[in-house]
This record gives C-alpha cells, structure tokens and sequence, in this order.
C-alpha cells in the first residue's frame, strides 16, 4: 500500500482495494473480505512461498506435455478442467474434487464410456462411513423421499430398509448396494463419464451447480464433478450434433 491514511487501524476503501489486488496475484476469490484462506495467505513466510514455488517447479519439470489428439487435464489443486485438441485449449470450466480426507487420486486413462441419466450406486465407503451411520438414527425418510433402493451385492434381491442391520453395513460387515434412479436429485446430474481405473473415479455432473461459485472446491468423496458435462460430452464424442442430446434437453428424465 503506497497511500497515506488517516487511521492504519480502520479497515476503509484503500486497504479493501489492496486486499483485492493481493487476492488476484494470489489466485483467490477477489471479494475483498480478509477470510481463512486470505489470511493465510497474509501470513506465509518468504521461506514458505518459495518451497511452495520450488515443489511447483519440480512438478512442472516431471509433468507430460500435452499431447496430440483429444486430451482432458484435470487440475485438482487448481479446481480446474481444460480440454485440447492437438494442443489447442477448448473448454476450460471449473470442477469439484475430493475432500482432504478423500482426495481425488492422480493417474490418466481413456475415457471410454459416456452415461446419459446415469443412476448412482453409493460407493461403498460413503455407504459405511456416511450413509449407514445416519440410518443408525433412524432417518430412513432421506432414502424413500430420494428414490433409493437397497440391494443385495449381485441386485437379485431388494431389501427393506427397516429391516436391514445398519451396524454391520457401518462396520462392513455386509456387503449391499444402495441405489438412486436418474432424477432431480441424483449427484451425478445428467451424464457420467466412464475412465477405467484403480480407483473407480470417473467424471460426472451435479444436482448442485451453485458448489461451482465457492472458490475452494475440494468438496466430493474423490470423483470429479464438472460444471458443463453437455459441453465436455460433445468435445469427447467430437460430435456437433450428438444424438443423446435430445436425452439430456429433455425435461421429463
């Protein structure tokens, strides 16, 4: 800050204009407010900023140059997607990532299935660590208001959701399937991109598109949600006029 002020300790126009241009260099949300990630910010020492640099340059040097052809990066700590074509970008959007405590893995893989309306299996980490421990109070109405259904590991046999033993799901005791039909309320929204790999992680929509607007999105228990799936669909299956897109306009479901 160059300009002189009466009170250093009042919080007046110029410093909320310096706090700005601070969060632009730093690449977070210009809003002018000295929140969590402001501060922090605020506070890294001189040695801090430049290890994070020298880690930043390491990764550069190791990371793969784009290649020719189609080609998805995901940016996880960056909460972007960029999309190219023989190395010319042509989507670029923001996405949701895993949590600290389920972080979104690093690898690459083909992407080789796209699923309009998609129905969702619960993971079955969610399922243990989140959903069996809140039917353990009994809020069994969540599941009937959302259209789930409680199956058995090979979907021969579909159960009653009173009658089920959530203790031994919560503790992984047994092995059943919990699955939303396509719908408003679905998470994974209106497509899923399907890219075979160790983790199961794959690309998908959301029932949630305001998430997008936060400036921190480490938000999902490891899978990518992507703020434009129609328009990431069309750059993956190269077509201008795709004919699943009929599917996704249509507002029945």
């Amino acid at each position: 800050m160059t300009a002189a002020r009466a009170d250093p300790a009042f919080f007046d126009p110029v410093l909320e204009t310096a706090v700005r241009r601070f969060q632009t260099r730093h690449g977070l949300d210009a809003d002018g407010l000295v929140g969590r990630r402001t501060l922090a910010q605020l506070n890294e020492t001189p040695h801090g900023l430049a290890e994070r640099v020298r880690v930043n340059l390491d990764r550069a040097a190791t990371a793969l140059p784009i290649p020719l052809g189609r080609f998805i990066v995901v940016n996880v700590p960056g909460f972007t997607l960029t999309a190219y074509r023989d190395g010319e970008r042509l989507l670029h959007m923001p996405v949701i990532v895993g949590r600290p405590d389920r972080p979104t893995p690093l690898f690459q893989a083909r992407v080789t299935n796209l699923v309009v309306n998609p129905d969702w299996t619960v993971p079955p980490e969610i399922l243990r660590k989140d959903v069996a421990r809140r039917m353990l109070d009994r809020d069994l109405e969540y599941l009937m208001e959302h259209g789930f259904r409680l199956v058995t590991a090979d979907s021969s046999q579909l159960l009653g959701f009173d009658a089920a033993n959530w203790f031994d799901i919560a503790a992984g005791r047994r092995a059943l399937r919990l699955v939303q039909p396509p719908g408003p309320s679905n998470p994974l929204g209106r497509i899923k991109f399907l890219m075979p790999n160790p983790d199961s992680i794959y690309l998908h929509g959301t029932n949630e598109p305001k998430r997008f607007e936060s400036p921190e999105r480490a938000l999902s228990s490891g899978c990518i949600r992507v703020a434009d799936p129609v328009g990431l669909a069309a750059f993956v299956t190269a077509s201008a006029d795709p004919i699943w897109r009929d599917w996704i306009e249509d507002p029945a479901w």
